[in-house]
């Protein structure tokens, strides 16, 4: 089984995550008035992936990152997820983007791995 941890606290399903992740970011969508943005949610992780981290943590960081997208994101669209990169740790991911090409904006950060 893949793991990943910066604390010992919950094992978390990457896709139960984002998927209940994607409401919270529906509803930032609806409180800030931006009906031209489409709110995107994507995980590319192996199937047998399970977070070990501290769930309130890491929701608050993704929270922070999706509210700031679309306070400065008037149409467009705002995207957020997680991918495996080359040395196979997470990287999780906000990235916004205007309708011109110039107004992309991307966020990562990875989470630190514990041995």
């Amino acid at each position: 089984m893949w793991r990943s941890s910066i604390s010992p606290d919950e094992d978390v399903s990457p896709w139960i995550f984002f998927s209940k992740f994607k409401e919270k970011a529906f509803n930032l969508k609806e409180t800030y008035h931006r009906e031209k943005v489409e709110i995107r949610a994507s995980v590319r992780l192996p199937e047998n992936f399970v977070l070990k981290t501290n769930l309130a943590y890491l929701q608050e960081i993704m929270l922070h990152l999706i509210s700031n997208g679309l306070k400065y994101t008037e149409a467009g669209v705002v995207e957020f997820g997680c991918y495996l990169d080359s040395s196979e740790r997470p990287v999780f991911l906000s990235e916004t983007q205007g309708p011109e090409s110039h107004r992309k904006t991307r966020k990562l950060f990875l989470m630190p791995l514990r041995r």
